[in-house]
C-alpha cells in the first residue's frame, strides 16, 4: 500500500481504519504508540495484512457498532490489536475442525508465525471478538526483520515466475 511505503505504519493504519470503517459507518478509535520504534518493512507489511483482514471480517461478519485498533509498543514487544462489539462467533470451529467461514483467520495466523509473531483470537458468539499479535521482545527482531525479507523475497520471485510464465504462453491473458 502506497500509504504504508510513504508515511509508515502508524498513519497507514490510521488511515486503513478510517476509510475502512467510516465508509461503512461503523464507530472506530485507532491509537498507535510505537515510542519511536521503526519496525522493518517486512513487518510493517504483515501488520497491515493482519489489520485490513480483521477489519474486512468485521464488515463481513461482525455487524459491529464499534471497533478499536491498537499498534503499541511496550516492554520491547509490539502488539497489534483489534477489537470489536460485534455477534463474535466460536473461535474452535477452524477449517480444521469443520468450520467453513474462518479461512482468514488462518491467513492472519500465517502471515503472524512468518514474522515470527503469534496470533490470538477471543471471541464468543453475542460477545465480540478481539484479534492480537504479539511480535518477540525488541531483541530478536533482527531475526524477524530477517525471517520478513526472506517471505517477501519469496512473494516477490513467485510474481516473477507467473509474469513470465504468462508472458512465454502459459497464462490464460493471451488466450489461444
Amino acid at each position: 500500500p502506497a500509504a504504508l511505503e510513504e508515511f509508515g505504519l502508524s498513519v497507514a493504519l490510521r488511515t486503513l481504519v478510517a476509510e475502512t470503517l467510516d465508509e461503512a459507518g461503523v464507530e472506530a478509535s485507532c491509537r498507535t504508540a510505537l515510542d519511536g520504534a521503526v519496525l522493518p518493512p517486512g513487518i510493517e507489511v504483515a501488520l497491515y495484512r493482519i489489520a485490513q483482514e480483521a477489519l474486512t471480517n468485521v464488515l463481513r461478519h461482525a455487524r459491529a457498532k464499534h471497533v478499536h485498533v491498537e499498534l503499541v509498543r511496550h516492554d520491547e514487544v509490539v502488539s497489534l490489536l483489534i477489537r470489536d462489539d460485534g455477534r463474535g462467533f466460536e473461535v474452535h470451529q477452524t477449517p480444521e475442525a469443520g468450520g467453513k467461514r474462518h479461512l482468514g483467520l488462518v491467513g492472519m495466523r500465517e502471515r503472524a508465525e512468518m514474522i515470527s509473531g503469534t496470533l490470538h483470537v477471543d471471541s464468543a458468539p453475542g460477545a465480540g471478538t478481539q484479534v492480537t499479535v504479539t511480535l518477540p521482545p525488541g531483541s530478536t527482531l533482527k531475526e524477524t526483520y530477517a525471517a520478513a525479507e526472506q517471505a517477501r523475497e519469496l512473494v516477490l520471485k513467485n510474481q516473477h515466475v507467473k509474469l513470465v510464465y504468462t508472458a512465454i504462453g502459459g497464462g490464460s491473458a493471451g488466450g489461444d
